[in-house]
């Protein structure tokens, strides 16, 4: 079965527990990956990992969680593509799978090198667009609009590589970098029925309840919010149906 890495901070032996006892009884096997708690960080380390672009894009400042959060998933990435993973699957802390799980993931690891992003969670209403049978029950399509959580996942080496040269600096909080299709060319797609869920709660690699916001924020950086906005709205239009095309092509090649 593909590999499974799960998410968490070492400290956080309770989270452990209980997860481990989840993926036992539906007889995965994982290892951890220790997470990096964001609030440990020194300013010297924040300023290295941040990018100053990030004013032009965001409302406010990446908080100590959301670093932390991307910090281990680049640890993860970093873990695929050192042992040549053809892909695995990354949990965070606070994901429950369904029973069904271990097959759609035995299914889905045969479709190696056809993919770059599955999902095994979301709670979005929009419709989904596509349809590619996985299993009776599961099947593989897209979100126009994608999910930004990163609970539960199916990453390919090829993906990994590619946001590990994106990801840092940082501009963005790592769900948004992975659902920026139309600027890194990686494509998600989402297990429908979702095959993951959460315990509740906060996960403890997460965000903030109140996010922060800029001390000195100026016109400049607020039009250029603005304009960037729109770019991004067009170019995820203009390029939509190109993109799930090409997706639903690569899913039923031989």
């Amino acid at each position: 079965m593909l590999p499974v890495y799960v998410l968490s901070l070492r400290r956080n032996q309770a989270r452990r527990r209980e997860i481990k006892s989840h993926l036992e009884a539906l007889g995965i096997s994982f290892e951890w990956i220790d997470g990096v708690d964001g609030r440990q960080l020194s300013a010297q380390e924040r300023s290295e990992f941040l990018s100053n672009e990030r004013q032009f894009f965001a409302k406010g400042p990446m908080s100590d969680g959301a670093l932390g959060c991307l910090l281990s998933h680049r640890l993860a990435w970093q873990k695929i593509v050192s042992d040549s993973d053809n892909a695995a699957l990354i949990l965070e802390d606070d994901a429950v799978l369904q029973p069904e799980t271990k097959d759609a993931l035995s299914r889905i690891e045969m479709l190696a090198g056809r993919f770059d992003m599955i999902h095994l969670h979301h709670t979005t209403k929009r419709p989904l667009i596509g349809n590619f049978d996985i299993s009776e029950t599961q099947s593989l399509s897209l979100h126009k609009y994608n999910p930004i959580q990163l609970v539960a996942y199916v990453i390919s080496r090829n993906a990994c590589e590619k946001l590990l040269k994106l990801c840092l600096p940082a501009v963005f909080e790592v769900d948004l970098l992975c659902q920026r299709w139309w600027e890194h060319g990686l494509t998600t797609l989402t297990v429908d029925p979702p095959l993951a869920t959460e315990i509740g709660g906060t996960s403890t690699i997460g965000y903030p309840s109140i996010p922060p916001v800029w001390q000195n924020d100026s016109v400049r950086h607020k039009v250029g919010r603005y304009f960037n906005r729109r770019k991004a709205s067009v170019m995820k239009r203009y390029l939509f149906h190109r993109m799930s095309a090409d997706v639903m092509s690569r899913l039923a090649s031989d």
